[in-house]
């Protein structure tokens, strides 16, 4: 091969790796837009998703938490009802106690000294 036609050869062969490098490049750079605004976008939809699914569980267990509470209410006004009861009777019970127990007494008596 001629000294002249080998120069050559290895110039375009220089060149062509150059081109084919730049171009390379140039769509490596196009792609990782196009996969960045991607990612970018299926973040985004992830989050509005994730938040949703947030707060249709919020709202549940705050609807369950209500729920919840106006039975616990309810049982605590009963129960509070049932020991008002018991305790008007016991408080009759005693007075009953009490005014038979001095009905039934002697006076005490007194010491001579």
């Amino acid at each position: 091969m001629d000294a002249d036609l080998k120069q050559y050869m290895d110039n375009m062969k220089a060149e062509l790796k150059a081109e084919l490098k730049g171009q390379i490049e140039s769509s490596e750079a196009r792609i990782m837009q196009r996969v960045d605004g991607r990612i970018d976008a299926s973040e985004e939809r992830l989050k509005q998703h994730v938040s949703a699914e947030c707060e249709k569980v919020e709202t549940k267990l705050l609807t369950e938490f209500h729920k919840w509470g106006r039975t616990a209410d309810m049982r605590t006004r009963q129960t509070m009802e049932a020991n008002s009861f018991m305790n008007d009777r016991l408080l009759n019970a005693e007075d009953r106690i009490t005014t038979l127990e001095r009905n039934r007494l002697p006076p005490p008596a007194t010491e001579a000294a």
